[in-house]
């Protein structure tokens, strides 16, 4: 299916297809005989199935570009997309400034999920305080240090705490960011007498598991989202990283790669660069553009080259690879774990010969 709109006057239409070629006569006919070459380019739209997410290593607005001459597509990989993983927790901390005074006389203190008990029986139930600003919390560590160090370039007396909020269904972020920081005065004020102090310090950030890292999505939801076949999550940066060649990522939401079995002894790097990305497990690599094709009839073409695909479902590690671990495998990889190409956008112009 395709529709292509021509701009008057100009060489220049718009094509959305579902398929790999656009055939419109009357944009055909819009064509020079003869021309010198193609100007635009060439672009796929990912989305995701329902219940999946991108991936934290998704292109730029889910958009992959090349133009129609064979090159490389920007990006060079079409990651599967992950199930999705909405965030339902979140960790508040606050730093708070104290007078010398105050903070001496709090004294030590236990904790508890709820509340902070200080040795002279004074109680500050946490999670009450949570309640007056709407909050669901919990306790998670608490300190206070009454050492003035700014004088050295320290820090004052103060007193930090973590809490565990819960996230509630459909709460946009934006409402947790904006009562952090009145949560964090009236815990902080609530330890002085007179209740003067305004010197405090919130970040608030979504928890997720091992391997993920929060992001807002477009609307309200929060997700953990990491990285796709074939890459790992650096944990430093937040980024995903392909895996190098000789090893393989046969798991989604990875923070590491594993070396291929038996790669020192048939495989080199050479071979590996050649398939670039490919890897086990549904994952695919785009190696190469459509390229544009006008035939003497005067109809056009696109042409997908076929796939490159390393045959890696194909062989057992006794042969230096490694078998897909699901139902896909001894098959050639499919793109069925949740991604899909919904839209193919040709942005085309066609100069005349001089």
């Amino acid at each position: 299916m395709c529709t292509c709109a021509h701009q008057p006057d100009t060489y220049l239409w718009n094509c959305e297809t579902y398929s790999t070629s656009c055939r419109n006569e009357s944009a055909y006919a819009e064509v020079p005989r003869e021309r010198t070459q193609w100007l635009g380019s060439v672009q796929l739209t990912m989305e995701c199935d329902p219940g999946y997410d991108m991936p934290l290593n998704s292109p730029v607005n889910s958009t992959l570009t090349c133009l129609p001459d064979g090159s490389t597509w920007k990006p060079d990989y079409l990651p599967d997309c992950n199930e999705k993983i909405v965030a339902t927790a979140a960790e508040m901390t606050m730093t708070g400034q104290l007078p010398s005074a105050t903070c001496d006389g709090l004294g030590q203190f236990t904790t508890s999920r709820t509340t902070l008990t200080f040795a002279s029986s004074r109680r500050l139930v946490i999670t009450e305080m949570c309640r007056q600003h709407l909050l669901s919390c919990a306790v998670v560590r608490a300190s206070i240090d009454c050492q003035d160090k700014s004088a050295n370039g320290g820090s004052p007396p103060h007193i930090f705490l973590s809490l565990a909020i819960v996230l509630a269904p459909s709460t946009h972020w934006s409402m947790y960011t904006k009562k952090s920081v009145p949560l964090a005065l009236t815990i902080l004020r609530s330890l002085e007498e007179r209740a003067v102090s305004s010197h405090v310090n919130t970040t608030i950030t979504p928890v997720c598991r091992i391997g993920t890292v929060g992001v807002l999505r477009a609307g309200s939801e929060v997700v953990c989202r990491g990285c796709s076949l074939g890459h790992y999550l650096d944990s430093v940066n937040k980024i995903c990283v392909p895996c190098s060649p000789g090893y393989y990522g046969d798991r989604v939401l990875s923070t590491s790669c594993k070396l291929c079995p038996g790669m020192s002894s048939y495989y080199g790097t050479l071979q590996w660069e050649r398939i670039l990305k490919v890897i086990p497990n549904r994952a695919h690599s785009i190696s190469s553009c459509p390229i544009l094709y006008k035939h003497t009839n005067g109809t056009l073409e696109v042409r997908v080259p076929s796939k490159i695909h390393a045959q890696l479902s194909q062989l057992g590690p006794e042969e230096g690879r490694t078998k897909p671990r699901d139902a896909n495998d001894g098959k050639q990889p499919s793109l069925d774990s949740g991604s899909k190409l919904v839209i193919a956008t040709f942005v085309l112009s066609a100069l005349s010969v001089a």
